[in-house]
């Protein structure tokens, strides 16, 4: 027994030393020899404010509206209804309550010459595989006959789980996402812009400036201001019906025409030529409608 107890009383003093040694010689812990409080402290995390948490995009599931919104999923615009779908077809219903968000979006990319808009298509798993990137595409088309530049309007899919009402319709089914443009899409719009053929009020009399020619000189002006050693020329062309100097004559009214707007939208007259190329350098047959629709055209090149 008193062995025993001996022993024991080594143990504790070889621990308590131990512990001593390992604090104060070893961790440097101690003050003026005596160890510091052995309670055990959980370490808190720290609340780091700067943090950035992954954006969540919220589907456009409901017919309560639509939101349009950035790539971090803060809200852009908000409509009231939102685009139909139906399980028969990849077409897309706009009504006319909610029209205006296609002038909403052409005014955003005018102003935000860096941003592109990623249409998503969604289809339920029910669904072939394709509808989705239809449904994407339509809503493309519908934007790009608004005149907004197709450059910039971008389409996938995505599977979510939704289900159509009994007459085979449902609202929702899009998803709008407004994102930066990475170097390469930039660099991509910039060719577009750099070679860009416009077609439409260049044929009739009373000359319009309509979207397609509006957002072009948004996208002109900047890239001139990007590049300030290049310049534009603008070449009208037409189509085989009269003689070809009548031909010539018109091409370079509409030349001129796009020019003045040009300046107007606040670019540099010196740095613009108008020309005329008339019906020489036609890109279809003259012997259709058709054809001599593409023919009628404006070319705008910058080097």
């Amino acid at each position: 027994m008193r062995n025993f107890v001996f022993a024991f009383a080594v143990f504790l003093l070889y621990s308590v030393f131990g512990m001593w040694y390992y604090s104060c010689i070893v961790k440097g812990l101690c003050k003026n020899g005596v160890m510091p409080n052995t309670s055990i402290e959980v370490e808190k995390p720290s609340l780091n404010t700067d943090i950035k948490l992954p954006a969540v995009i919220i589907d456009n599931l409901s017919d309560d509206g639509f939101i349009v919104r950035d790539a971090n999923g803060k809200p852009l615009f908000s409509f009231p209804e939102n685009l139909q779908i139906n399980n028969k077809e990849g077409s897309v219903l706009i009504s006319q309550s909610i029209n205006e968000f296609k002038d909403s979006i052409f005014k955003y990319l005018n102003a935000n010459q860096d941003m592109e808009l990623l249409i998503t298509g969604l289809r339920n798993t029910t669904e072939n595989s394709v509808i989705g990137l239809e449904r994407a595409n339509e809503v493309k088309a519908i934007l790009e006959d608004f005149g907004v530049n197709a450059d910039k309007l971008s389409v996938n899919d995505a599977i979510r789980e939704f289900s159509y009402l009994a007459d085979g319709t449902f609202k929702g089914g899009i998803n709008f996402t407004l994102k930066k443009l990475s170097n390469e899409r930039l660099s991509e719009i910039e060719s577009g812009i750099a070679n860009k053929t416009l077609y439409s009020g260049f044929a009739s009399k009373q000359f319009r400036a309509d979207n397609t020619l509006q957002a072009y000189a948004f996208e002109l002006k900047n890239y001139l201001d990007k590049y300030p050693n290049k310049k534009a020329t603008i070449i009208g062309h037409t189509d085989s019906v009269g003689d070809n100097i009548a031909n010539d004559w018109f091409g370079m009214e509409r030349a001129k025409n796009v020019k003045r707007y040009l300046v107007s939208q606040g670019i540099n007259e010196a740095r613009l030529t108008a020309l005329s190329k008339g019906e020489k350098e036609p890109i279809d047959t003259n012997g259709t409608l058709e054809g001599r629709r593409k023919n009628r055209r404006i070319e705008i090149n910058a080097n």
